[in-house]
């Protein structure tokens, strides 16, 4: 896994752990004393996040930091999941980067729920990480 695939995994598992909060980017960015471009930055992996703001980031969704970080080995978001899911987290986070501000906070709530629900059911099947 190269750098850009890293700060991929951190902001899909910011992303993952904002919508398990039930938070928008802005109520995120409030808590955590960043600004929502930062964490649409972050969530979108343009922006990797030094450790005092990642730290900041894990408190204000609940979380442990290391919860944040991807594994090195860790190949992508929608890895080990079936295709069915991992074709339906695809193009909701297509659409999502088609939208011109913050990607998860414009979509449908029901398209936010789906993709929340496919990502906790691949954390509960242990398909999050490559594992089967």
């Amino acid at each position: 896994m190269d750098e850009k695939e890293f700060n991929a995994g951190i902001g899909a598992r910011v992303r993952a752990a904002r919508l398990q909060a039930k938070m928008t980017q802005e109520q995120l960015a409030r808590r955590a004393g960043l600004t929502r471009g930062s964490v649409t930055n972050i969530e979108s992996g343009a922006q990797a996040p030094p450790p005092y703001r990642l730290a900041l980031l894990a408190e204000a969704v609940s979380v442990q930091p290391a919860d944040l970080l991807p594994s090195l080995a860790q190949a992508s978001p929608t890895s080990g999941l079936p295709a069915e899911w991992a074709n339906a987290v695809r193009s909701v986070m297509s659409a999502a980067d088609e939208q011109s501000s913050s990607p998860l906070d414009d979509l449908p709530d029901r398209w936010v729920d789906a993709v929340a629900s496919v990502m906790t059911a691949a954390e509960e099947n242990g398909t999050s990480h490559g594992k089967s």
